[in-house]
């Protein structure tokens, strides 16, 4: 579950032109527990948070916080620092192999990939 604060959630709504009612009907809620998390007032569930996010197409950031991040620009990448950043991304994606983390160390311009055949590279 997701506490709130000032929320995104009506900002989106509007944007798309979809009313209140129509949004608590579409995630089975009371239009009141809609007005409430748009206040920034209650909880809203991780499974609801989740629909929130497939029904405004948006990110929980902007539902919970009323703020957009920004992608990560990696145009300007290397080819390897790339590759690091998807395995990077599969490795906390996948719980299991998220464990096995230990075997990347960072440094501050340079990292040793974490595969065991690359293990005593370093790319920077």
């Amino acid at each position: 579950m997701y506490t709130t604060q000032k929320t995104g959630i009506k900002t989106i709504r509007e944007k798309l032109g979809i009313s209140a009612l129509d949004l608590s009907k579409r995630i089975n809620v009371n239009i009141s527990v809609i007005s409430s998390w748009e206040a920034g007032i209650g909880i809203i569930p991780s499974s609801t948070l989740k629909e929130l996010m497939k029904i405004l197409n948006t990110s929980s950031e902007m539902i919970l916080f009323g703020v957009e991040r920004k992608a990560l620009n990696i145009d300007s990448l290397l080819e390897n620092q790339k590759l690091f950043i998807f395995h990077f991304y599969d490795l906390i994606k996948n719980s299991d192999t998220y464990k096995n983390t230990q075997n990347i160390n960072f440094t501050k311009n340079s990292y040793f990939a974490h595969n065991t055949s690359e293990k005593n590279k370093i790319y920077t």
